[in-house]
């Protein structure tokens, strides 16, 4: 009898280190295909700045990063760097070559960089020029109906200032 005793002793203990077992590898695996499933998506962004160096106050940079983040953090794991460029050709130049080779998406926040990335022959990633104060029909290299479809340039678009300097200047 007490054979009969551990052999069910002994099945006994089987069968919990079975059931804990198959709960750990189910719960595993469910756990794995859930952080697969719902794991975001790597969104990286530049903003290239005409400033020479961050400002404590708001300005246009700090009002884009955080509009950008309140709409695309919690749908991608974002990472958004501003370039400050100081206003120089130069600099723009390179911060572009630069944000292409590093980001998924570029955007201009000031008029040099604005400026700048409008009159660049190709976008190999989506851009954004933040501030074009005037533009004229086919001012935009490659433009087709620039009045009603946008700039017509895949991965390009523009902001159009409602400002008109030069009108201003002359009242």
């Amino acid at each position: 009898m007490t054979e009969k005793i551990s052999n069910n002793t002994a099945f006994a203990n089987h069968s919990k280190r079975g059931g804990l077992l198959r709960f750990l590898t189910c719960f595993l695996l469910v756990a794995g295909l859930h952080i697969g499933l719902f794991a975001q998506s790597a969104l990286r962004i530049t903003l290239l700045s005409d400033q020479e160096r961050p400002v404590a106050t708001a300005n246009l940079d700090s009002l884009i990063d955080a509009e950008l983040s309140a709409l695309l953090a919690s749908r991608y794991d974002l990472t958004i760097s501003t370039v400050y460029t100081g206003g120089s050709a130069a600099e723009i130049e390179a911060a572009t070559v630069r944000a292409y080779a590093n980001s998924d998406f570029v955007i201009g926040s000031g008029l040099a960089t604005s400026s700048a990335l409008l009159h660049r022959g190709t976008y190999p990633k989506p851009t954004i020029a933040g501030i074009v104060l005037k533009k004229k029909q086919g001012a935009v290299a490659g433009a087709v109906g620039v009045e009603k479809q946008g700039a017509g340039i895949a991965n390009f678009t523009y902001v159009e200032s409602p400002f008109d300097v030069a009108r201003d200047l002359e009242a």
